[in-house]
C-alpha cells in the first residue's frame, strides 16, 4: 500500500463527506415535505436555521423547488451531489467506474425531478442508488486505506449533520464508534486532542442537549 498524498486524501475524504450531505438532507428533507404538507408550511424555516444555511426561499413552494434544484446555490442538494461527483471524477483511479457510475444517477435522478409530476419519487431513487454506492465501495476498491479515508469523511458529516438536526445521543454513538474505528486505521492528519474532546463530551451524557453546539464546533476542529 502506497503513501497518500494529502490532495488525494482530501479528495477521497470531501467524497465520503458531500455523498452523505445529499443521503442525509434528502432523507431529512421527505420529513420536513410532509410537516410542510400537513402542519406548517413555513416548517422550512427550521431546517434552514438548523443547517446554519440562508433562509433565500420565501415560501414552502421556493423552498421546495430550489432547495432541490438550483444549481446556483451552494446549499441546495444538487450542488452538493455535484460536488460529490466532481470529487470522484478526481479520485477515480481510486474509487472505480462502477461506483462513480451511481453518483451519476443521483446527479440524474435529481435533473429528472425539474420535470418530474412527482419530485420526491425521484429524489427516493437518490437514496437507494447512494446506498448502492456505498455497497460498490466495499466491494470494489481493494485499498482497505482509501476505504477507510472515504467514510471518515462520511462519518464527519453525519455527525455533523446529526447534532445539528437533533439526532439523540444513541444515534451518535453510534457513528462516532464508526468513525473511530475508520479513524485509527488511516494515515491522514487530524487533531487527536479534539478527537479526544469529542470523546470525552459524548461521555457526559446528561448533558447530551446542552453539549450539543460544543460538540460540533470540537467535531470541526478534528480535521
Amino acid at each position: 500500500m502506497g503513501v497518500i498524498s494529502l490532495d488525494r486524501a482530501d479528495s477521497l475524504f470531501w467524497l465520503g463527506r458531500y455523498t452523505e450531505r445529499v443521503f442525509t438532507t434528502v432523507k431529512m428533507f421527505f420529513k420536513y415535505y410532509d410537516r410542510m404538507i400537513d402542519q406548517n408550511e413555513n416548517a422550512y424555516q427550521k431546517f434552514c436555521m438548523d443547517l446554519s444555511i440562508p433562509d433565500v426561499y420565501g415560501s414552502r413552494e421556493n423552498f421546495v423547488k430550489n432547495y432541490i434544484l438550483d444549481e446556483g446555490n451552494p446549499d441546495s442538494i444538487i450542488s452538493n451531489m455535484k460536488r460529490a461527483c466532481d470529487n470522484a471524477l478526481v479520485s477515480r483511479d481510486d474509487v472505480s467506474t462502477e461506483s462513480m457510475a451511481y453518483l451519476e444517477l443521483c446527479l440524474q435522478a435529481i435533473r429528472r425531478a425539474r420535470g418530474s409530476a412527482a419530485p420526491l419519487f425521484e429524489l427516493q431513487s437518490v437514496i437507494d442508488d447512494i446506498y448502492a454506492f456505498w455497497g460498490s465501495i466495499d466491494d470494489c476498491i481493494v485499498d482497505e486505506e482509501i476505504r477507510n479515508i472515504v467514510k471518515c469523511g462520511r462519518y464527519v458529516e453525519r455527525m455533523d449533520l446529526y447534532l445539528r438536526l437533533g439526532y439523540g445521543q444513541a444515534a451518535l454513538d453510534k457513528e462516532f464508534a464508526k468513525f473511530s474505528k475508520r479513524l485509527e486505521r488511516v494515515r491522514i492528519g487530524y487533531n487527536h486532542e479534539k478527537y479526544q474532546e469529542l470523546a470525552a463530551l459524548l461521555a457526559r451524557r446528561d448533558e447530551y442537549d446542552e453539549l450539543r453546539r460544543k460538540m460540533l464546533v470540537t467535531l470541526q476542529g478534528i480535521f
